[in-house]
């Protein structure tokens, strides 16, 4: 990072880089720019696509120019946390953190708002790997509460099996790039292994998913 990890200017989790172990880097990189030639990647990149729809009115009769403004507007906060949440989700499913040349499209029509966003998705070795993902319902009567975990259905099964298949995936690649690095500096590799123990240390607590409904399970596997 370009700044002091002890003053960021934004709200951020920061770590020691798991290459080199002196310098902090984000745990999550969301980038817009295309992916810089030889970064240090492991495993293979994937398109990651998320989208998100809304209904702006029911009655369409009473539907004019300043109160279709005044919907989207209203739409627009909700959009933005509903896909940043689902683009979360999806990298903690193929545990990946980071996403290069993101791109969003926003359709507006009649009845509804539409909201996409397309990147390419990539685990990198300087940033840690994801936190495992957990999923729970969250049921608006027991906000105080911590949430209900979901029954076990076909498609959750489905969802965690996929995302531990990729976590371990990420774990091996993760492995066999440190058993091919150059072990010359010992203090180095030293200063290393403590990063990554820290990271591991940190990771012990899931990443809890909270579902709403069914459909966002449907987008996740989508």
């Amino acid at each position: 990072i370009p700044y002091s990890h002890r003053s960021p200017p934004f709200s951020m989790r920061l770590v020691l880089c798991e290459l080199c172990g002196k310098k902090y880097v984000p745990d999550l990189i969301l980038a817009s720019i295309e992916m810089p030639p030889h970064i240090g990647i492991q495993g293979q990149g994937q398109l990651l696509e998320v989208h998100v729809c809304r209904s702006k009115s029911s009655d369409k009769k009473k539907q004019d120019v300043e109160a279709n403004a005044g919907r989207v507007s209203e739409l627009m906060p909700f959009l933005e946390f509903d896909l940043h949440k689902q683009m979360l989700c999806k990298l903690k499913l193929r545990a990946h953190n980071a996403v290069w040349g993101l791109k969003t499209q926003l359709s507006i029509n009649e009845d509804s708002v539409v909201c996409i966003a397309t990147g390419t998705s990539v685990l990198l070795g300087a940033l840690p790997l994801p936190q495992p993902l957990a999923i729970a319902k969250l049921e608006p009567v027991l906000l105080s509460d911590a949430p209900e975990p979901l029954a076990p259905t076909p498609l959750l099964e489905e969802l965690l099996r996929l995302s531990e298949a990729n976590r371990q995936a990420a774990v091996r690649h993760r492995e066999d790039a440190e058993a091919e690095g150059d072990a010359d500096d010992d203090d180095s590799s030293s200063q290393s292994s403590n990063s990554s123990s820290d990271s591991e240390n940190g990771q012990t607590s899931a990443y809890i998913l909270e579902i709403d409904h069914q459909q966002e399970l449907e987008d996740l596997v989508g």
